[in-house]
């Protein structure tokens, strides 16, 4: 299965988990989890077809997901199975409102390019 299938697959299932994908001698995070990234490591994202992508190595997970921890972010890491951490009281969403306003406005058009939603996009082009 290819990456973007499977952070798709994965993201469907999961919405308030940052997704973390092992593949080959890195790990990857796609879509809006990459501004998580990006604000807590000053991260590069990088343009995937529709979406970006943030890419760390295998060495560096333990200090990802230390921060995660810290930040009560629940998160997914999918290397041949799933494994995940959820907390109670996930704040997820809670980071992504302290993103730059630029930040999130291109969380919300990466969001808008996975879901395929044209009628939810007609309402927010109606809106505007």
């Amino acid at each position: 299965m290819k990456l973007m299938d499977t952070y798709l697959e994965l993201r469907h299932k999961y919405k308030d988990y940052v997704i973390i994908i092992k593949n080959g001698n890195f790990y990857n995070v796609i879509g809006s989890d990459c501004y998580i990234l990006e604000e807590m490591f000053n991260y590069k994202k990088v343009k995937i077809a529709n979406s970006i992508k943030v890419g760390f190595p295998l060495r560096s997970l333990n200090k990802v997901i230390n921060k995660l921890k810290y930040f009560k972010i629940n998160y997914l890491i999918y290397e041949q199975e799933i494994t995940r951490k959820k907390y109670k009281n996930n704040n997820y969403k809670n980071f992504i409102k302290s993103l730059s306003i630029d930040n999130r406005i291109n969380i919300i058009n990466i969001k808008l390019n996975e879901s395929y939603d044209y009628n939810f996009l007609e309402k927010i082009e109606n809106y505007v």
